[in-house]
């Protein structure tokens, strides 16, 4: 194999993705039950889907519209138009929006004693690493007590050591100078 037919294979090896067709499963708007939800009732899609078709990867780019995170959000007048459409019955709203109502109630009341507990739990946490600095700086200060009274006691023990030498060389000194004369 010369090197010109080297590299043609090594161009054919390598692999190659590439997407034709985008199979789109549409799925129904139901009433949700998130309990994030505060304005209005929440809505979900279903399980079932009401239609699936393929378009080209071609057609769905050219006329898809450019989404943003922003646009994930839907108002409360989208969702209630979207709730307008959806077909059911009085009897199935009712507890639907009343179960959504209680979960934001009872996820609000979670998440504020969850977030008290976290607080409180944070304020122990600050107070025993409080405690625990106050409790080593007591035992720096007790350490520079202790220290303080051993350097005290070793001065006098200093200065009482100086003070026999003194009296031991003028006891010296004296019976030198009796003897002497004798």
């Amino acid at each position: 194999m010369t090197p010109e037919e080297d590299s043609k294979d090594a161009k054919d090896n390598k692999r190659h993705v590439s997407f034709c067709e985008i199979h789109v499963v549409e799925l129904p708007v139901i009433l949700g039950d998130h309990p994030c939800c505060r304005d209005g009732l929440p809505v979900q899609p279903g399980w079932e889907a009401s239609d699936r078709y393929s378009v080209s990867i071609d057609t769905f780019e050219a006329t898809r519209l450019p989404q943003r995170r922003s646009n994930l959000f839907l108002p409360k007048f989208h969702r209630v138009k979207l709730i307008r459409n959806v077909p059911f019955r009085d009897d199935e709203a009712n507890p639907r929006a009343i179960h959504s109502l209680v979960a934001e109630n009872s996820f609000e009341k979670t998440t504020d004693i969850k977030m008290v507990e976290d607080r409180l739990s944070d304020s122990n946490t600050r107070f025993s690493i409080f405690q625990l600095e106050l409790d080593e700086l007591k035992e720096v200060r007790e350490e520079e007590r202790i220290g303080r009274r051993r350097r005290h006691q070793q001065r006098q023990r200093q200065r009482q050591a100086v003070a026999k030498l003194r009296l031991y060389n003028e006891q010296m000194r004296l019976y030198c100078l009796f003897h002497q004369d004798a």
